[in-house]
């Protein structure tokens, strides 16, 4: 029980980590305003670019097709 408690937690640590280092990229780049607007197209196609990150390779591409559709 305390190793799926560890993994757990170290999965947690690491996506919090993976997205402050997203969002400090899109600050750098100014794109931070438009990450947070979602609204917007490139709001959301920011989204789903960090989003692509924790899918499984064969899922990415219908995603896309998915996302690219809408």
């Amino acid at each position: 029980m305390k190793y799926i408690i560890y993994v757990f937690v170290l999965f947690e640590v690491v996506i919090f980590i993976s997205a402050k280092r997203w969002f400090r990229k899109l600050q750098n780049l100014g794109l931070s305003k438009v990450y947070i607007e979602e609204d917007t197209d490139k709001g959301k196609l920011l989204s789903y670019i960090f989003g692509f990150s924790f899918l499984e390779p064969d899922d990415v591409e219908d995603s896309f097709y998915n996302f690219a559709i809408t």
